[in-house]
């Protein structure tokens, strides 16, 4: 069985097939995936993105189309990879309107739901685990607005890059969300928990 730790930082890696890496690396890289699965490194510090010890191959996240929204460089921090939502524009929504759930948000900001989670997901799966974590850092630095000179250095930091975000300007109908999300995409499981979705998980 293949060693799952990262050639460079000897971190264990994460399970990713080949079709999602051949997805997500820059062009002129597709051809030299080859045939077997890769590990994805979970290090934030460490350059790799994905590696296999079996092959030797190993791909660079500078070798990626988006950056891995966990690593210490990445610019923008990606939510989603469908749509594109990034953890700025979930704490900012969450800010400036009532919404605090992924697919209230995601529709909100792009008028659909990702979908294509395996193709564009470095990890070949839905988003709704980081997405959520980025929801509950919104709230938190709603919340902590109104105590800003009450919090320790660090989260004072946090909080006060978006100090200037005006709050609550926009009420938004979730009622009306959770009907044109019926009506245009009635069977995506996007942003649902497992209990709510007939498949029993996400995208």
């Amino acid at each position: 069985m293949e060693k799952s730790s990262c050639p460079e930082c000897k971190t264990e890696g994460k399970l990713v097939k080949k079709f999602t890496v051949i997805r997500v690396v820059k062009k002129d890289l597709k051809e030299s995936i080859g045939e077997d699965d890769y590990y994805l490194c979970l290090d934030p510090k460490c350059k790799v993105g994905y590696f296999s010890n079996s092959t030797g191959k190993t791909v660079y996240r500078s070798e990626l189309k988006k950056p891995l929204w966990y690593k210490d460089d990445a610019n923008p921090v990606i939510a989603c990879y469908c749509t594109m939502i990034t953890e700025e524009d979930i704490i900012r929504t969450i800010i400036e309107t009532n919404l605090k759930t992924m697919r209230h948000i995601m529709f909100h900001l792009k008028g659909r739901l990702g979908d294509t989670c395996k193709y564009k997901n470095p990890t070949g799966h839905c988003c709704n685990e980081v997405f959520n974590s980025m929801i509950v850092k919104g709230l938190r630095v709603k919340q902590n607005r109104k105590i800003l000179d009450e919090l320790n250095d660090n989260l004072r930091e946090e909080v006060s890059r978006y100090f200037s975000i005006q709050e609550d300007i926009t009420f938004v109908d979730t009622d009306k969300l959770d009907q044109e999300i019926k009506t245009k995409q009635p069977n995506s499981t996007c942003g649902c928990s497992p209990s709510k979705s007939s498949s029993g998980s996400c995208c």
